[in-house]
C-alpha cells in the first residue's frame, strides 16, 4: 500500500503541510514491526563495581604480557596525550621506567571505566546504547585484561626490540585537533582564597584571520602556572581555575542574532567535532565575547589564560543543513537530599522538527554521577546513550559518522541524571548539605548541551536511505537512534504542486486597496540588550489585488512576508528569520499611531528569543 505525504504528516505529528514538494511512500504496518529495545538499566546505590577480566578469556597467556609488546600500545591510543611533559596528566608515562612505578594504580584506575575517577576520563557505558563515538579514547575488555595481568605478573618490561609505538611524541603543542587558527585570551589572576566569581572578559581579536571560514572543530585550552603535581588542595577541578566559559564571536557592531555561538567551555573538556553537514562560521575580523565566565580558586594564587583553537573546513566548504536545538533541561525541579546515593533528575522535550544528534553532552555538577539519554517513538522507547559523569573532566560525545541518532518529530527525549551526595563522592564538599539548584560547581545543574541539527522531511528521508545503505540494513535489522531506519521510506518522485501552492509560497489575506495606509517603505529601528539593528519593510500591491510585503533585515538579502493579515487596525506579518544556524519564525504586529499616517508602533515577537518593540517612519 503506498501512502503519500498526507499519510506520512499523520504519522508524524507536525510535519509540513501536503503541498510540500516530494511526496512520501511508507509502509503502515512497518512501524508495528519495528523492534523495541534496550531502556536505560536501573541505577542502584553501591551496584558500581571495577571491570576485572582474565586474560585467559581472551586466548592471554597472562604470563606472556609485557610493557613492549602489549601495554604501551594502549598507552600510546589513549594516555599519553596528556601522560607526557607539557601535558595535562600529573605524571609523565613515556617510558616503561616511568610507568612501572605506577603498574598497579594504573590498573585500579582503568577497571573504574566508567565513573567519576577513572583513566582515560571517557565514561560512555558499554553495555548500553551507541558505541560509536569520534576520537574514543576508551578501553576495551582486552585491553583492560592485559593491564590486569601485566600488573599482576610484576610488569615485566619484555624484549625492548618489541616497541613499534611512540610514546614521547616529538610535538609538545598538546592539542587534540590540528588548529589552523589559534587565539589567546587576555591573562588573569585568580587569588587562592577567592570565591567563585562570576563576570565578562572582556572582549578580543581574532588575530590573523583574512575571510570568514566554517570551523570543523574546536578546542579550548586553559593554560596557567600551576605545576601538574597538584595544586595544593582537592576540590573540583582541580589545577584548572575555569570552570565554564560562554562564549561567542561576531564583527564588532553588529547585532546578537548575526553572532555565532559555540558550544559551552567546561573544566577538563574535551574537542567539540561539528557535523559535515553543519560547520560553525567565523567571521573575519570577529571578536571573541563573553558575558559569562565562572572562575573557581583551585587554592592557590594562579596566573591562567585560555586558547581557543579552530579547524576549518576547506575554504569552498558551504553547510547542507541548519542547526537544530532541542532546549533537553530542567533547573527548576533539583533537589538533592544529604547522605543518599543513586538520586535522579528527569526532564523530556518533544522534537519540533526531524533531527540528526551530532553530540550528547551531560551537563551536572559535583554531586553528579551518571546521565542517560532515551528517544520515545510512539511505542518504542530506547536508550541512545548512558554515561557517567565527573564535574573534573566534563565530556562531550561526538557520534561517528553513521552513528548520529536520526530521530522524527515529534519524538520525545528524555534524560534521566543520578546524583550522588554522600561521602562516596570527592567532588561533595560536605554531603550533609541538602543542595538545589545554582551556579556554584557544589550546587547543581542538569542539562543536555548537546549539538544537533534540523532536518527537512526530504533531508530526513534522505539520511535514512543513507544510513540503510552504508550500514547495509535489511527489513529485520535495527540500529539504535534510528526508529524508521529499516522502516522503508522511499523517496517519490516529485509531485506536481499546483500555482501558487509550492513550499513557502506568501499567503495575504487583505487587499492592498483596503491598506492604503501601509502602502510604502518603512524603517523599524529596533534595540535589543545586544545592540541596535534596523528592519526595512516595503508593501505593495500584488498583480492579484493583495497586499505583499517585503522584509529587509542585517542577516541576508529581503525576503517576502510569508503571511499578512488583519487583527483590527492593525497588520500582522508572518516571516522566517534565518539566524544562530537556524530558521526563527518571526511575527510583526504594526498599528497606525496618530493621524499622521507616517508612524506605525511596531512590536517585533522572535519567538524563544523574546519580543522587541519600536516606532516605524515612512520613508
Amino acid at each position: 500500500m503506498t501512502m503519500h505525504r498526507p499519510t506520512f504528516d499523520r504519522l508524524i505529528p507536525g510535519a509540513l503541510a501536503s503541498s510540500a514538494v516530494i511526496g512520501v511512500a511508507f509502509a503502515a504496518a512497518a512501524l508495528l514491526c519495528v523492534p523495541a529495545a534496550l531502556t536505560a538499566q536501573s541505577h542502584i546505590s553501591g551496584d558500581h563495581e571495577p571491570h576485572l577480566y582474565a586474560a585467559a578469556d581472551f586466548g592471554i597467556d597472562p604470563m606472556g604480557v609485557t610493557f613492549t609488546k602489549d601495554i604501551a600500545p594502549i598507552l600510546a591510543r589513549s594516555c599519553v596525550n596528556c601522560h607526557r611533559v607539557g601535558g595535562a596528566g600529573p605524571m609523565p608515562l613515556t617510558s616503561y621506567q616511568e610507568v612501572r612505578r605506577y603498574a598497579g594504580r594504573i590498573k585500579t584506575k582503568t577497571a573504574i571505566r566508567d565513573r567519576m575517577g577513572t583513566m582515560p576520563p571517557w565514561y560512555v557505558e558499554k553495555d548500553l546504547g551507541i558505541q560509536q563515538f569520534k576520537q574514543d579514547p576508551s578501553l576495551t575488555d582486552e585491553d583492560l585484561a592485559m593491564i590486569q595481568a601485566w600488573a599482576d605478573n610484576g610488569a615485566p618490561e619484555g624484549d625492548p626490540a618489541d616497541l613499534a609505538v611512540e610514546l614521547n611524541p616529538r610535538t609538545e603543542d598538546g592539542w587534540r585537533i590540528k588548529p589552523d587558527l589559534i587565539v589567546s585570551s587576555a591573562e588573569f589572576v585568580v587569588e587562592g582564597g577567592a570565591a567563585d566569581w562570576w563576570g565578562e572578559i572582556e572582549p578580543f581579536d581574532v588575530v590573523g584571520l583574512e575571510q570568514d571560514r566554517w570551523v570543523k572543530a574546536v578546542e579550548i585550552r586553559e593554560v596557567n602556572d600551576v605545576p601538574t603535581q597538584g595544586s595544593g588542595r582537592q576540590t573540583v577541578g582541580s589545577r584548572w581555575v575555569v570552570h565554564h566559559l560562554i562564549y561567542s564571536t561576531g564583527v564588532p557592531g553588529e547585532h546578537l542574532l548575526e553572532r555565532t555561538f559555540w558550544p559551552v567551555h567546561e573544566v577538563g573538556r574535551n574537542p567539540d567535532f561539528f557535523s559535515e553537514e553543519r560547520g560553525q562560521l567565523l567571521k573575519a575580523g570577529s571578536q571573541i565575547t563573553s558575558s559569562s565566565i565562572h572562575l573557581h580558586s583551585n587554592g592557590r594564587d594562579t596566573k591562567s589564560h585560555l586558547e581557543f583553537g579552530f579547524e576549518f573546513f576547506p575554504e569552498d566548504y558551504e553547510p547542507k543543513y541548519e542547526s537544530g536545538r532541542v532546549g533537553l533541561a530542567d533547573g527548576q525541579n533539583i533537589s538533592i537530599v544529604p547522605n543518599l546515593d543513586g538520586q535522579e533528575l528527569h526532564a523530556y522535550a518533544v522534537l519540533q522538527d526531524h533531527i540528526k544528534m551530532v553530540a550528547f553532552e551531560p551537563h551536572l555538577h559535583a554531586p553528579g554521577d551518571r546521565m542517560c539519554l532515551e528517544a520515545i517513538w510512539k511505542q518504542h522507547i530506547e536508550t541512545l546513550s548512558c554515561v557517567g559523569y565527573d564535574h573534573n573532566w566534563v565530556r562531550t560525545y561526538s557520534f561517528a559518522e553513521n552513528y548520529e541518532p536520526l530521530l522524527p518529530k515529534g519524538t520525545i527525549m528524555h534524560i534521566v541524571g543520578y546524583m550522588n551526595n554522600t561521602e562516596a563522592n570527592a567532588n561533595i564538599p560536605d554531603p550533609r548539605n541538602w543542595q538545589g539548584s545554582g551556579n556554584r560547581s557544589v550546587s547543581n545543574m542538569f542539562i543536555d548541551l548537546g549539538i544537533s541539527l534540523k532536518l527537512t522531511d526530504e533531508q530526513f528521508v534522505e539520511e535514512m536511505a543513507k544510513r540503510r545503505e552504508v550500514l547495509g540494513l535489511g527489513v529485520n535489522d535495527h540500529v539504535i537512534g534510528c526508529p524508521l531506519c529499516t522502516a522503508a521510506i522511499p523517496l517519490l518522485p516529485e509531485l506536481e504542486e499546483e500555482e501558487g501552492e509550492g513550499e513557502g509560497a506568501a499567503v495575504s489575506e487583505v487587499e492592498a486597496s483596503s491598506a492604503e495606509e501601509f502602502l510604502g517603505t518603512w524603517t523599524l529601528p529596533l534595540e535589543s540588550p545586544q545592540g541596535a539593528f534596523n528592519m526595512t519593510l516595503e508593501f505593495s500591491e500584488g498583480a492579484d489585488g493583495m497586499l505583499t510585503a517585503l522584509v529587509d533585515t542585517p542577516l541576508g538579502d529581503p525576503q517576502p512576508a510569508q503571511t499578512i493579515s488583519r487583527s483590527g487596525d492593525a497588520l500582522v506579518l508572518g516571516f522566517t528569520l534565518s539566524a544562530l544556524g537556524q530558521s526563527l519564525p518571526v511575527t510583526v504586529t504594526l498599528t497606525p499611531a496618530g493621524d499622521s499616517g507616517a508612524v506605525l508602533n511596531a512590536e517585533v515577537d522572535l519567538g524563544a528569543l523574546g519580543t522587541l518593540s519600536g516606532t516605524a517612519t515612512k520613508e
